[in-house]
């Protein structure tokens, strides 16, 4: 495999390390030698050996110590052997005996600086990432064009002529940040005489008009950033590399490579066979789509607490699920935005649910004499406070309240068919909702390959759906519910 263009600072492993290591009063460091493991897509962990900073109590004469001792400094910083610097983000110390620790973080920042990011946090000013997937939605590609050219009549007399295109670095911005995505060039010439290529890396950078914390970047643009080249691709695309600039004035900004869970370390370049082979359901360019306004659109959604960021965003990266728990939760993910979509006339059935139910209740009071007082608290009881609902019809609406209907495909399927040939009644929706009382409930259980079927269908719809919550249009969403996306 050819090296990437877009090249570490430091390749997964374990490194000899010299710590820093506040006290458990945070009032001074201790330097420890120890290691550094630096794992993709796991939390760093280190170790430190010495006289580690224990607490102990003193009385009568008498010193003793209880172990484990655990605690939790801000930060923790060290250097590496070969110079490098490594800061580690919401560090945890534990100490078992008096001359060794082991040091577990949420992530770890690797660089080349001279001195370290200051207390009390990390303040980000731009972030540099890579997701897998990231070139199949990209709009434009980076070469424009490539060819021969002859200088004369001899053999080999000729020249190889490679012209970049402009236009595939794509650029947009708001009063908060800039977004660009370009590609990396690399090439490998001079001293191999005997082969000369190009290559590129696709990679996002995020400018920011003001430094943020550390998880304010990672919750509001990297992991949004997976989730739409995720949902462009219709694939699990990964995180292959994170940088970070941090400090409170950008002209002295130190550049960080991040280590933690979720965050791969494969930097990758781009495969023109392999990118032809997506179907992908958008692209991001000055030309396409805009990924600023998709970032800024998932960070809204967050805010809001959208279902489908709650209960799908869950499933777009998890291992391969038994098909009854897919189900159950594309079913619930539809409820849900049912729900959301329809709260404001949700709230008016209640309230004029709620005020018919009382006058109801208060006829009633005035014939308690005939009725009983145990048949009126009988009725209070079960008379229900909120108006019925059906998922039928929560269903319907939203597999229907798409540019392509899927009902008669989902009515097609082996689940659909047996469900209603039980039944002799009802439509695709109530068959659907048969099969999720049943799963929930425990009555009785479905073919897996069945419930397959239905659940690729309903995953469509569900992506569609998120598509359009996200400001993507009728093409965006006609794509990824078409049977062979």
């Amino acid at each position: 495999m050819e090296k990437p263009p877009l090249t570490q600072i430091l390749s997964p492993g374990e490194y000899r390390v010299e710590w820093d290591l506040p006290t458990q009063d945070g009032v001074s460091t201790v330097s420890l030698d120890g290691d550094i493991h630096l794992r993709a897509d796991r939390q760093p962990i280190g170790y430190a050996y010495g006289p580690v900073p224990s607490v102990y109590s003193h009385e009568n004469g008498t010193s003793w110590a209880g172990f484990p001792q655990v605690y939790k400094p801000g930060l923790i910083r060290g250097t590496l052997l070969n110079g490098l610097q490594v800061v580690l983000i919401d560090p945890t110390v534990e100490i078992w005996v008096d001359t060794r620790a082991v040091i577990t973080a949420r992530a770890a920042l690797v660089g080349r600086a001279d001195r370290f990011p200051e207390e009390p946090g990390i303040a980000v000013s731009q972030i540099e990432m890579q997701i897998s997937g990231l070139d199949c939605i990209a709009g434009i590609p980076p070469l424009r064009s490539s060819g021969r050219k002859e200088n004369s009549g001899a053999t080999l007399d000729w020249s190889w002529e490679v012209r970049g295109e402009p236009a595939s670095v794509s650029s947009w911005s708001d009063d908060v940040a800039q977004v660009e995505v370009r590609f990396l060039p690399g090439w490998r010439p001079s001293m191999d005489h005997y082969r000369f290529y190009v290559i590129f890396s696709p990679i996002v950078r995020v400018k920011l008009q003001r430094s943020i914390s550390f998880n304010e970047a990672i919750s509001d643009w990297v992991s949004p950033l997976r989730y739409i080249v995720a949902l462009g691709t219709g694939r699990k695309e990964e995180s292959t590399y994170l940088s970070i600039r941090v400090g409170p004035d950008r002209s002295d900004d130190l550049t960080f490579q991040v280590y933690g869970s979720s965050l791969g370390q494969m930097p990758y370049a781009s495969d023109g066979n392999a990118i032809l082979k997506v179907r992908r359901a958008f692209s991001i360019s000055t030309h396409h789509l805009s990924l600023l306004e998709l970032l800024r659109s998932w960070q809204e959604l967050e805010r809001l607490h959208h279902p489908l960021l709650e209960t799908y965003g869950s499933l777009m990266f998890v291992a391969e699920q038994h098909p009854r728990s897919r189900y159950l939760l594309l079913i619930q993910a539809l409820e849900g935005l049912d729900g959301f979509d329809t709260r404001a006339d949700r709230q008016k059935n209640v309230a004029a649910h709620s005020g018919r139910r009382t006058a109801v209740l208060e006829a009633l009071q005035r014939l308690a004499g005939a009725l009983g007082s145990e048949e009126i608290k009988f009725i209070k009881k079960f008379l229900n406070k909120r108006p019925l609902s059906s998922l039928d019809d929560c269903l319907r609406r939203t597999i229907q309240g798409l540019p392509i209907d899927t009902a008669s495909e989902l009515g097609d399927t082996a689940l659909v068919r047996s469900v209603m040939a039980e039944r002799a009644n009802g439509d695709y929706a109530t068959c659907l909702r048969i099969v999720r009382n049943d799963l929930a409930h425990g009555n009785r259980g479905y073919d897996a390959f069945e419930l397959h079927e239905a659940a690729e269908i309903l995953d469509r719809v569900v992506r569609a759906h998120l598509a359009k919550a996200l400001g993507c249009g009728d093409t965006v969403q006609s794509r990824i519910l078409e049977k062979d996306h």
